[in-house]
């Protein structure tokens, strides 16, 4: 399938989407967001694709919501009607990412500003190059964060240092956003994707079931009341990994000193 707004390839189990509005900084319109959501679909049903890495084209990863089109909106009387527009499948964007049980990396090459910071954070795991800015932008357009960035952001960092970000939308370099706790990692600019693609091959390696669970037992860690609750569910995920193929290899792969070979089942 051919796509307008973005990019899309399929290597070892590595499924790249490549946000592809350069001329835009890949801002995000009603078309951008459906396309995005149609191909998160897409890589969660093919068994070949183990691994989804998001990035952006150019020298952005996504400077957010499409403010050209807001404005367009704005001059034929219809705000309201455009944002319910964008944000429908935007956040069907967010929950799947979230809900998907494949493992989503955002390799942010650039500024990542609004619903654009909020798509990164949705992600499992985020790795920044030098050059990434992170912007909670919404306040300077009139706009509560968007995106589940209210969720989101504060279960990374918390209320305070959040709502700070909310409130200012100052702009965070990739250090401080590193410091802070946002990404996993920042890496030369020139090294970013070569990076990344590495870390996604290992995980394309591992076992996919055992990460479905994992990925699961944490996003539940968040809401879990107590501790006793969240050992329950654990307990059970580890009974479910242990009637695995990939558990049978792993524990027979350690006994005889070799590197597992996975297969997601």
């Amino acid at each position: 399938m051919e796509y307008e707004s973005l990019k899309f390839s399929v290597e070892d189990g590595v499924a790249v989407i490549k946000l592809s509005r350069p001329e835009r900084l890949n801002a995000l319109d009603d078309n951008a967001a459906r396309e995005l959501l149609e191909c998160l679909g897409r890589c969660e049903e093919d068994a070949a694709v183990r691994v989804v890495v998001i990035t952006g084209e150019g020298r952005a990863f996504s400077a957010g919501g499409d403010v050209k089109g807001m404005l367009k909106s704005i001059e034929e009387g219809e705000p309201d009607a455009f944002m319910d527009r964008l944000t429908e499948p935007l956040y069907k964007v967010a929950l799947k990412i979230r809900e998907m049980s494949k493992l989503v990396v955002a390799a942010v090459n650039g500024p990542a500003m609004g619903a654009g910071f909020n798509l990164a954070i949705a992600c499992d795991i985020v790795v920044a190059s030098d050059k990434a800015r992170f912007a909670q932008s919404f306040v300077r357009l009139g706009l509560i964060p968007g995106m589940g960035g209210t969720y989101l952001l504060t279960r990374l960092i918390g209320p305070l240092r959040a709502g700070e970000l909310f409130y200012t939308g100052r702009i965070v370099d990739a250090q401080e956003a590193f410091q802070l706790g946002i990404v996993n990692r920042v890496v030369p600019q020139e090294r970013l994707m070569e990076e990344v693609m590495e870390l996604a091959r290992f995980i394309a390696k591992g076992p996919a079931l055992a990460f479905a669970r994992t990925k699961r037992l944490l996003e539940q860690a968040t809401r879990a009341t107590n501790l006793r609750q969240h050992l329950e569910e654990e307990r059970k995920a580890q009974v479910e990994s242990a009637k695995t193929k990939d558990y049978e290899e792993g524990v027979r792969a350690f006994i005889e000193k070799r590197e597992p070979l996975f297969r997601g089942c």
